[in-house]
């Protein structure tokens, strides 16, 4: 909005300046500033209808077609095609009112000039040379003519300029942000990734034995590996009395499939016991460094921990933890039993 309003802002003050004379005839002739106010606001309103024309629907199908995008990240199929009257309203009144309060000040300032000043100003050169930029472009002589009428054309307009170069500021800074967004949105996704390294993972409603379930699975064409884990609530009582809810992950024993970023300490290892790599978040909010005991509510039974490692990862938010399979499983009266199939596959596509 900001970079439309400075475009608006710009060529209607380009507009009115190159139409000053016009605007003194106007008065001599009878024209009040608020007849010339109304002429210019008229055209702006123009501009807005006609740019609303060019994006309430191409806007309406880009954004449909970037929520099918976005949901089949997610393996969600949305076919259907929904105007929002909100959004539409929303585009309705900014087409309208950013241009006509843009456009404000350029108009107003081009209305108030009187017919005398407006007829004898008329040209590009009208008061140039009176400050001392001016007079520094002026001094400049070795340049060859042509180029020293260019850049002394370039400053005439002091406000043009400005406004020109802002809106070229912020378009750039514009372009800059979604190159941004879109390189960071697309290196969180390969963050993610490499942290739990699978190609399809299956959760069920219930747990079944692990034997099983890596019996079924690989019995389907095409799958190269398979490693079934668990994941279980988990609530840790803070410092203060409060507790906090979090998620611990039971990870097989040799996962291929597991690749933690350690901060600090080191990774899982077979027969590790009541070993957890704990969140770093959790850790830098309660204090917590390798080698200490945290107690965990899960499955109504509070186990202790031994912190053997802290990692980072993109889940920060929902507080992951990570703990060996056969421990968290034996632990909860579930041994040998998951919910949770990851599987890599010899193809990577959907299918």
């Amino acid at each position: 909005l900001a970079l439309s309003g400075f475009l608006i802002i710009n060529m209607m003050n380009a507009t009115v300046t190159q139409q000053v004379w016009q605007i003194g005839v106007m008065k001599v002739v009878g024209a009040t500033a608020g007849h010339v106010v109304r002429v210019y606001l008229a055209m702006a309103s123009i501009y807005g209808l006609l740019s609303l024309t060019l994006a309430v629907l191409p806007g309406a199908v880009a954004a449909h077609l970037l929520a099918n995008w976005l949901l089949s990240l997610m393996n969600v199929i949305n076919d259907t095609f929904r105007v929002m009257p909100t959004a539409m309203g929303i585009q309705v009144g900014m087409g309208l009112g950013v241009p006509l309060l843009a456009a404000l000040v350029p108009v107003v300032s081009g209305a108030r000039i009187t017919p005398h000043r407006a007829i004898s100003n008329y040209g590009l050169g009208a008061g140039f040379g009176h400050n001392w930029l001016d007079r520094l472009i002026g001094h400049i002589r070795s340049l060859p003519r042509p180029l020293a009428l260019s850049l002394r054309n370039t400053f005439r307009r002091k406000a043009r300029i400005a406004l020109t170069l802002t809106t070229l500021v912020l378009g750039g800074v514009m372009f800059i942000v979604v190159i941004s967004v879109g390189a960071s949105m697309s290196n969180t996704v390969e963050v993610l990734l490499g942290d739990f390294g699978f190609d399809v993972l299956v959760v069920f409603d219930r747990t079944h034995r692990a034997a099983r379930l890596t019996e079924v699975t690989e019995s389907v064409p095409g799958v190269t590996r398979v490693e079934v884990w668990d994941v279980r609530g988990a609530t840790l009582e803070l410092k203060d009395g409060e507790e906090l809810q979090g998620q611990l992950w039971g990870i097989p024993d040799n996962s291929e499939m597991f690749n933690p970023r350690i901060t600090s300490g080191r990774a899982l290892l077979p027969g590790d016991g009541r070993a957890i790599l704990l969140n770093t978040k959790i850790a830098a909010d309660e204090d917590i460094r390798v080698g200490d005991t945290v107690t965990m509510t899960v499955a109504e039974r509070e186990l202790s921990w031994t912190v053997v490692g802290l990692v980072v990862n993109i889940n920060n938010q929902q507080r992951d933890n990570f703990v060996p399979f056969d421990t968290l499983a034996r632990e909860i009266g579930n041994a040998n039993r998951g919910a949770f199939v990851m599987l890599t596959s010899e193809e990577h596509d959907f299918e």
